[in-house]
């Protein structure tokens, strides 16, 4: 699941009929959710092991790469209003995240990125096969409205059914995605998410000259 969160995400955003330039901002916000993050480790390195590092990054350390990331996307030409999407996208429903915003508080797209990227790392596990599908919903239904609110997980139960969500686990499917290979080999896959996930290449190449350098 090669950036699964990415398409996860796009899918995700049917529930509302997102669309059009607020879709494009959605799927370059989720391409960048943790852009910071190596930028972080970087910095935390000139003053710490790695090891360190990885025995010490709380939930209070954590949410720096947050602020990092919200403010390197800051000057990049969103057309929609994307504020605190990268900021917020660690909090949970209820409340318990870094920065203790209930998911009122939270703008959509950081909580569509927060319940894509779950996913995404559940859907990684080596042991990846057709019994993650029911892990995935039963953990799901144990976690609304606690780390994810009802819309999202509604939003996400109606964008996937198992055989949907199964054809991600092709590492390659994101590369296909790119270079347009796919369009008849896939049939989970309609002309408008193939026609979104296409303009990537082309947010990618504004991202590389507007980032600071070693980013992504």
């Amino acid at each position: 699941m090669e950036k699964g969160w990415l398409y996860i995400s796009v899918r995700m955003a049917e529930y509302w009929s997102i669309k059009s330039d607020a879709l494009q901002d959605l799927a370059m916000c989720a391409l960048l959710h943790d852009n910071a993050l190596t930028q972080y480790i970087s910095e935390e390195l000139q003053n710490h092991s790695d090891v360190y590092i990885k025995n010490n990054l709380s939930e209070e350390k954590k949410h720096l790469h947050c602020i990092y990331g919200e403010k390197n996307i800051s000057k990049l030409p969103f057309k929609t209003d994307v504020s605190n999407a990268i900021l917020y996208h660690h909090e949970h429903a209820d409340g318990t995240g870094p920065f203790q915003k209930t998911w009122r508080e939270i703008p959509l797209f950081a909580r569509i990125i927060h319940l894509a990227d779950m996913i995404d790392i559940i859907g990684n596990s080596k042991d990846f096969n057709g019994q993650r599908w029911n892990f995935i919903c039963q953990y799901l239904s144990k976690n609304k409205d606690r780390l994810f609110d009802s819309e999202c997980v509604n939003a996400f139960r109606h964008a996937f059914t198992k055989e949907s969500f199964m054809c991600l686990s092709d590492d390659s499917f994101l590369k296909q995605i790119y270079g347009g290979l796919f369009q008849e080999k896939n049939k989970f896959l309609t002309g408008k998410h193939v026609k979104t996930l296409q303009t990537f290449l082309q947010i990618l190449l504004i991202i590389n000259l507007l980032l600071p350098a070693g980013i992504l």
